[in-house]
């Protein structure tokens, strides 16, 4: 098995075309030589066959693609013949036949060959990642199954979710996300993938928007709602990425952001103000008195959204500008804060932030952070 990569499988379109190449340069050489090419030449049609097999594609949808791309070769190649006999035509359509059955053998040979080590190591890939994302050195257990590991890998941390057409959308693994997620980005797949929380590694270090666009093709094939967060890493801090790619995704889910790929720099704020102690501990403190009137609160949080754009705020919340500036007012008489004047506009923020966070984790002040 080769070195787990960085490298995506070539799109299924892009394979096609290099089977129809494949099979076209098979197609010249067997009627120039009048006889089939020797089994090195069939080398491509092994490679477009295994990297089938790796993707999670069909043996079925494999060999229609060579039976395509053998049907379009010898399309080409015949019209490419002029001034020749009956008798010469209905030899190179045997030879071209010939070279078809050949084609098919060859591919599913490299197709099951492929799919059986895949399937026979997958065991020992999960022990590798669980090394991995316990901290373990797991250089032996890869090279057992014929992995050799990257030096980096950057840690994704996700949940998928059917979209919301989708009644039976409900929190957890979806069937058919692991397929989705082979079919993206081959075998072997270092991931860990459960009701809780799903991890996967992508070895390298893949731009974000590449990571981005893999994720999207997973969405659009799975048919859910992937948020996700990413994470960079030495492969020897695996571990430690792990958990604050996890915590970040916590972050991102209670604060209500959208299905999307986040990076730190994304959240850097929101982490730094969620995390348990004296200060946030105050800024939630700072909201208490607006408690008992959630009218404050709402009107607070959609004002501060829109900008302080008093019209706006008023639009949404179906209210006269003026009850805008009343609220406010209140606001700024309750907590000392006014969130007209820069500065209090930044504490109420913070403070908002916080209370969101703690209020979809079920956190008491001061406690840990948690999955809920």
């Amino acid at each position: 098995m080769p070195p787990a990569t960085s490298v995506a499988p070539r799109p299924i379109r892009a394979a096609a075309d290099d089977m129809v190449e494949a099979c076209l340069r098979l197609s010249v050489s067997t009627l120039e030589l009048g006889h089939l090419p020797d089994d090195g030449d069939f080398t491509p049609v092994r490679v477009l066959a295994s990297r089938g097999a790796r993707s999670g594609e069909r043996i079925d949808h494999v060999l229609s693609q060579c039976h395509r791309a053998m049907a379009g070769a010898r399309e080409i190649v015949l019209e490419q013949t002029i001034d020749v006999t009956v008798d010469s035509l209905r030899t190179r359509a045997r030879l071209l036949l010939s070279l078809a059955e050949r084609v098919s053998e060859v591919a599913s040979a490299s197709y099951v060959a492929t799919a059986t080590t895949v399937e026979s190591t997958a065991p020992a890939v999960v022990h590798v990642v669980d090394a991995l994302l316990a901290g373990r050195d797991a250089t032996t257990l890869a090279a057992r199954c014929g992995l050799v590991l990257a030096d980096q890998h950057t840690v994704v941390a996700f949940t998928a979710a059917r979209r919301p057409a989708d009644l039976s959308a409900a929190r957890g693994t979806v069937p058919g996300l692991e397929r989705a997620l082979v079919a993206e980005l081959g075998a072997p797949l270092l991931a860990r993938l459960s009701p809780r929380q799903c991890t996967l590694l992508l070895p390298g270090s893949p731009h974000i928007d590449e990571v981005r666009s893999h994720l999207d093709r997973v969405s659009g094939i799975a048919d859910v709602d992937i948020t996700a967060t990413a994470v960079p890493a030495q492969t020897g801090d695996v571990a430690h990425a792990a958990d604050q790619a996890h915590e970040l995704l916590v972050l991102a889910r209670h604060l209500g952001h959208a299905p999307d790929l986040y990076r730190l720099a994304d959240l850097a704020l929101e982490y730094q103000l969620t995390r348990p102690g004296p200060a946030r501990d105050r800024l939630l403190e700072l909201l208490g008195p607006l408690e008992a009137a959630p009218e404050l609160l709402e009107t607070l949080e959609v004002h501060i959204d829109n900008d302080l754009n008093r019209q706006r705020t008023a639009r949404k919340l179906h209210l006269h500008p003026n009850t805008v500036d009343y609220r406010m007012k209140r606001v700024a008489q309750l907590t000392g804060c006014d969130p007209v004047r820069a500065s209090g506009r930044w504490q109420l923020r913070s403070a908002l932030v916080v209370r969101e966070f703690v209020r979809g984790t079920g956190q008491a002040a001061g406690g840990p952070d948690r999955d809920a």
